[in-house]
């Protein structure tokens, strides 16, 4: 029986895991780095410097491209809903101008309710996902190294990891805020489906 309730609140309120207090702390990075920076000092070899910057550059370039995907898709839940949401608004004047039951109005009052506190939801987590928060960049600052040809190299290597490990985190906090944000989208998308047929019903059929 609980497992039905569960099954039945998730349908209509999902509440996935997502970690609201995952930011990153600017000295818990350096800490955690520090210690990772001898390891792959000690691991990485001369020869295999220049396939380690590739490898590095690529998986850099991967994570700016997760986090690009995920702002574009919350801005696209945005301005979808915004559409969507007018399109309700001026449905509503082609119900109520008729003369049809209360009862039906009452409906039509209770599925925008509905559809309003979903898009608010869907906002919400979607204007979490385009927060900026603590997110670290490859500066100038940070290729402006004195030293030979090697020692370049693996400073960079370092700066990268530095990078990507301190982004991870507000990055898959992006990712976990976007799928929220999805799934309140994909039931207000339903909510307008269903007051898009009974507009159609009423309009034509009564």
């Amino acid at each position: 029986m609980n497992k039905i309730l569960l099954k039945l609140r998730e349908l209509v309120w999902p509440l996935l895991e997502v970690d609201d207090n995952s930011e990153v702390s600017d000295q818990n990075l350096t800490a955690e780095c520090e210690a990772s920076e001898v390891q792959t000092i000690i691991k990485i070899e001369e020869e295999n410097l220049d396939l380690a910057l590739q490898l590095q550059g690529k998986i850099y370039q991967e994570e700016e491209d997760r986090r690009k995907g995920t702002e574009s898709k919350a801005a696209l839940f945005i301005g979808s809903l915004s559409l969507a949401n007018t399109i309700v608004i001026g449905a509503n004047t082609l119900i109520w101008g008729k003369d049809i039951p209360n009862g039906v109005i009452k409906i039509s009052v209770l599925i925008s309710v509905i559809l309003a506190i979903y898009t608010l939801r869907t906002v919400w987590f979607s204007i979490k996902v385009l927060e900026r928060g603590i997110y670290h960049v490859l500066g100038n600052d940070d290729i402006n190294i004195p030293g030979d040809k090697n020692k370049f190299k693996r400073e960079i290597l370092l700066i990268f990891f530095k990078i990507i490990k301190g982004n991870e985190d507000i990055i898959n906090m992006k990712v976990s805020n976007l799928v929220m944000a999805q799934e309140y989208y994909k039931r207000a998308m339903f909510v307008i489906c269903l007051y898009a047929f009974m507009v159609f019903y009423f309009c034509f059929f009564l």
